[in-house]
């Protein structure tokens, strides 16, 4: 999609030839690795480069994400996360990209911890468009707001967030 930027990424890539099942990610995570995938290109680094770079740098935002949920000291953190093989493994030697949908996924956890509910369901909405395996953790996030009264408020917020982003689905071809 570097080569040849258009606003359907997926289907100029089946044009030339490439496999239905190669990306099946949604917008979210084409966006995710776009900036960095046309710096490589720009920069003669490659495409690899921008692809590595954009796993990295999600890597770290995810540490500091997960540090402002848990708030926690940074120490243990950094030693627990970065030497997990749950990240190590599938990130940096089998090449997943599951790291972006879970830093998404946690964006809006984080937000909705800052009582902050639309926010956290536009969040959430960008993480089930990044993969949609994501969309387990939605019903969890409602009944857990369900069975809060004290979050009641935010249900409907949450859930305006979630249809702003699904609204745009089939014009964009979010999911």
């Amino acid at each position: 999609s570097v080569a040849d930027l258009t606003a359907n990424p997926w289907q100029s890539f089946l044009a030339s030839g490439g496999a239905p099942l190669a990306f099946p990610y949604g917008y979210a995570m084409w966006i995710a690795f776009l900036p960095l995938a046309l710096l490589g290109k720009w920069t003669g680094l490659g495409i690899d480069w921008g692809y590595l770079a954009t796993l990295l740098l999600c890597d770290i935002a995810l540490l500091l994400v997960l540090r402002a949920l848990l708030k926690t000291r940074q120490a243990p953190l950094i030693g627990l996360y970065w030497w997990s093989p749950i990240v190590l493994y599938p990130t940096y030697w089998l090449g997943l990209n599951d790291l972006i949908p879970i830093l998404l996924l946690c964006l809006g956890l984080l937000q909705f911890r800052r009582l902050r509910g639309f926010e956290a369901g536009l969040w959430c909405g960008a993480a089930v468009s990044a993969k949609l395996s994501m969309v387990l953790a939605i019903p969890l996030i409602v009944v857990y707001i369900w069975h809060n009264r004290s979050l009641h408020r935010f249900l409907a917020r949450f859930l305006g967030g979630l249809a702003t982003i699904a609204s745009a689905a089939p014009f964009v071809g979010l999911f």
